[in-house]
């Protein structure tokens, strides 16, 4: 994993894959920041085949991390820690979260959920 910062974040980016690990919250936070997918460089195409892993262990407390679609973009299904100490976006979905449009919108009234705005 390499450091990567933006807008004072800093986030951790594979070397390999381009997948982005983000403490507690960090994700929430930086999608906030205009621009800031630009740190999401990996192929989208390279990330959707690497959804199919599993038991992959949290980089910081080591326990197995669960699948877990976005509740807003439920298209998204990113790696969550269940202790909480952070998420992991395989390339191409921070991009992604961080973009939404009116198809998320309608997605999210169908799901149930409603808008965070």
């Amino acid at each position: 994993m390499d450091p990567v910062t933006y807008a004072g974040i800093t986030v951790d980016r594979c070397t390999r894959c381009q997948g982005i690990w983000f403490d507690g919250i960090e994700h929430r936070d930086l999608k906030k920041v205009k621009g800031s997918e630009s740190i999401d460089t990996g192929s989208a195409k390279v990330g959707h085949k690497n959804d199919a892993m599993t038991g992959v262990a949290c980089p910081t407390c080591g326990l197995a991390m669960e699948v877990k679609p976005d509740p807003y973009q439920p298209h998204i299904h990113y790696d969550v820690c269940p202790a909480g100490d952070g998420v992991y976006f395989d390339a191409g979905e921070f991009r992604d979260f961080v973009k939404e449009d009116l198809g998320d919108f309608f997605k999210s009234l169908i799901g149930g959920r409603k808008k965070r705005f």
